[in-house]
Parts: C-alpha cells; structure tokens; sequence
C-alpha cells in the first residue's frame, strides 16, 4: 500500500505541472495543466470510444494515464523535442515497473505505437482537447498565437474525432452556454 500512496502523490502532483504550449502561447492560466488536460482528454476520448464501438475500459484508462509520466519528466512541447530527449519509458518504469501496475506501462506503449484502434482514440482525443483550449485563449483573451495554432487537417485517426473537430472549428467557444438560459428558478 506504501508505493499506491506514493504513486497518489506523484500523480496529484499533476496538477501543479503546467502545459508546456504556454511558453509560446505567452498565456498565463493556472487551470491549464496536466491534470486539467488529461481529464478533458479523458472525457473526449470516452466520446469517441463510445460512437467507434472501441474497449471503453482501455481507452479510458489509456486516456487518464498517457501523460503521467510528465510527473517525472515534465511536459516537454514540440519546440523543446528538437533539443531534448525525453525518458517516459524509464520514468514509467520506475514508477510502476515493481508496483501491480505494470499495466500503465504497456497501456503507453501501445498509445505511443498509434496502432490500435485504442491509442488512436486516445490520440485524436489529446489533439482535440488541445484544440479546445485554443479556441478557449481566441475567446477569451484574443490570443493572435492561438489563432495561428488552430489549423483542422483532415489528419484524425478516426472518422468521429475528425467529426468532432470540424464541429468545434465551427463552434463559437465564447457562446457556449448561452443557449442554456431559462426562467425556471429553482
């Protein structure tokens, strides 16, 4: 039970890693972290999973494990990936390699990989939680490099992923609730 504690821990810590993309969307919101983000991708990719017919129970634990190992090594974005190697293998493995866990590890092996109707889910779900978030900074705050970032090619691994990314390149992120007025009070 001590190192199911531990790993809590590690994982809580989560919530206090930032995004990396915010060094370059030169954006500050607290709320943006790996936590936040892997919960949002977790709630996509069950969407997903659920309109493609995939194994729910994989895709989800898939989804709220694939990044935990920025635990370990942070997050690390795609300007940081031309000059530093990250280790996610040898940081999951310590982290769950002699735990009963071992799962995650092939779980993020298998996402890695993309080949499997899973990881595929999974993948679409990150880029389309990504997707979220920038159209959140465009309504918000008028962030011009957001603006830049959102780009919609025809590149989803699955034909509901696209669907749902078509949709939200329609969709007015500031207007999101406002259909939702009513005069019941309750």
């Amino acid at each position: 039970m001590q190192n199911i504690a531990n790993l809590l821990f590690e994982i809580s810590s989560l919530r206090r890693i930032q995004r990396a993309h915010r060094q370059q969307l030169g954006h500050i919101d607290d709320s943006d972290n790996i936590a936040s983000h892997s919960h949002l991708v977790s709630v996509v990719a069950y969407f997903i999973a659920k309109k493609e017919g995939a194994n729910m129970e994989k895709v989800l634990k898939m989804a709220i494990t694939h990044d935990v190992a920025e635990s370990r090594t942070g997050d690390i974005s795609w300007i940081n990936k031309r000059y530093v190697k990250d280790f996610e293998n040898e940081a999951l493995e310590d982290a769950f390699g002699e735990t009963a866990f071992k799962e995650i590890i092939l779980l993020h092996q298998e996402y890695s990989k993309r080949e499997t109707l899973e990881a595929k889910i999974v993948k679409d779900a990150d880029r389309i939680a990504q997707i979220i978030v920038l159209k959140e900074l465009v309504a918000s705050h008028g962030n011009e490099r957001a603006k830049l970032w959102l780009t919609n090619p025809n590149t989803f691994f699955t034909d509901t992923g696209q669907q749902i990314a078509d949709e939200l390149f329609k969709f007015d992120a500031s207007r999101w609730g406002l259909d939702l007025e009513t005069d019941k009070r309750r």
